[in-house]
């Protein structure tokens, strides 16, 4: 929904980030879900689509105008034709599934069935080839009442929002290919996995798909449990945590405080003494080893890829030294060459030292402090990443002049660099 500036006005600039993410996925070989609204406000949603007409949010599945506007965005999505790969969506197929919007409902509230049916019917007019996703979640959990009072036709107490989609007609639609819930809250070590059994358990009967497409917030040991589950069992899709976190463009990584101590995850893993959640090391290698389970691949005999280098940031002082991190990488390597006076020197003349092989970048700023470098001297820094699957190529060089401090400048001793 952030792609709209108004009643079906779209953002140009918006929708060629989302062509530049699909032509990403397809050269990287993932494969994609794509909500096509959120029911929450962070990046604008239904209330704020709602809003356009002066309408409410639970106005949103009820209302014919903005029903009508709903359908305009879906077409402009689906029928949309890539400015890189030149594709149109409904053909891309790394696209998995259309899903009808994010958490629709909220926890205590869901689509109306007869709006489901109808834009699921809509989609599938338009795009037969791919899946279509329902976007209610906690699909499982007994509700006293509905928020929204929207379903009381087909909802009585401690009914599951899958038993009002079972009434309704939802779960028998040709139309409505999939279903998901999201796991956070979890009594017991068990709990996510039992409720992944329940939802298949009435789903698989209807020939439905289930993913659990978000799952966080606890230790290792659910996760592990709740991957075991799907893992061994064939009516389950898959599961995907909330959420990783890329690199930044200015040095270390997007973060965000997901919900009390819990900040999003980092890949390779990264220890609470680095700032990242409890238990990310053994979370992320979890997830590794099961993403290479389900491909029917032996965990034991699989490495990270090698590293893309590195790319350091242009430079003002040693003191400050900053980089775009690699995908997957541990821990960098920091060189340097120096040379005496302010002129350029030839790359063959120029003699490294390695400055340290152990810098991480699980900061959201990190940077490293050369104390060694002399002032008044021409430096050279370069830089490599490093996984388990080996050590990437050095990075293209930063020089810099050192300025002199007026006092209290510490020399070092810099560690020749063996190729």
């Amino acid at each position: 929904m952030f792609q709209n500036e108004g009643l079906r006005t779209y953002n140009e600039t918006l929708f060629q980030v989302m062509d530049s993410a699909l032509a990403i996925a397809r050269d990287s070989g993932v494969r994609v879900i794509i909500p096509l609204i959120d029911w929450w406000t962070w990046r604008g949603g239904i209330e704020e689509m709602a809003r356009f007409r002066g309408k409410s949010r639970w106005e949103f599945f009820t209302d014919p105008d903005i029903r009508s506007d709903f359908k305009d965005l879906i077409q402009r999505i689906i029928l949309r034709t890539n400015t890189i790969t030149g594709r149109m969506y409904k053909d891309d197929e790394y696209v998995i599934a259309w899903e009808l919007g994010n958490e629709l409902g909220g926890w205590f509230g869901m689509p109306l069935p007869e709006w489901v049916l109808e834009m699921s019917a809509y989609i599938k007019s338009i795009d037969p080839n791919h899946l279509v996703l329902d976007g209610a979640f906690a699909i499982t959990q007994q509700l006293g009442a509905l928020e929204g009072g929207l379903n009381n036709q087909f909802f009585r107490p401690l009914d599951t929002k899958l038993d009002v989609y079972a009434k309704s007609g939802v779960l028998a639609s040709p139309n409505v290919d999939m279903f998901r819930d999201h796991y956070y809250v979890s009594n017991d070590d068990g709990d996510f996995s039992r409720r992944a059994q329940s939802a298949v358990a009435q789903l698989n009967p209807a020939g439905k798909a289930f993913a659990v497409t978000e799952f966080g917030f606890q230790s290792s040991t659910v996760f592990a449990d709740l991957l075991n589950t799907i893992s061994n069992d064939v009516r389950m899709t898959g599961a995907l945590l909330w959420s990783l976190r890329s690199h930044g463009y200015s040095g270390g990584y997007y973060t965000h405080l997901e919900k009390d101590s819990w900040l999003s995850y980092r890949l390779p893993g990264y220890t609470v003494e680095e700032g990242s959640p409890a238990d990310e090391i053994s979370s992320d290698g979890l997830i590794r080893q099961f993403a290479w389970k389900i491909q029917g691949l032996d965990p034991a005999q699989q490495l990270l890829p090698r590293p893309q280098r590195p790319v350091l940031l242009p430079l003002s002082t040693a003191s400050n030294i900053r980089w775009q991190g690699s995908a997957m990488a541990s821990k960098y390597a920091l060189a340097r060459a120096s040379v005496n006076g302010t002129a350029d020197a030839a790359p063959a003349n120029l003699q490294w030292n390695i400055l340290s092989t152990t810098i991480s970048d699980a900061l959201p700023l990190p940077f490293y402090k050369d104390t060694t470098a002399q002032c008044g001297m021409m430096h050279y820094f370069s830089m490599a990443a490093q996984s388990d699957g080996g050590w990437s190529e050095w990075a293209a060089a930063q020089r810099l002049v050192e300025a002199c401090p007026a006092a209290g400048w510490e020399d070092g001793v810099a560690i020749p660099w063996e190729h």
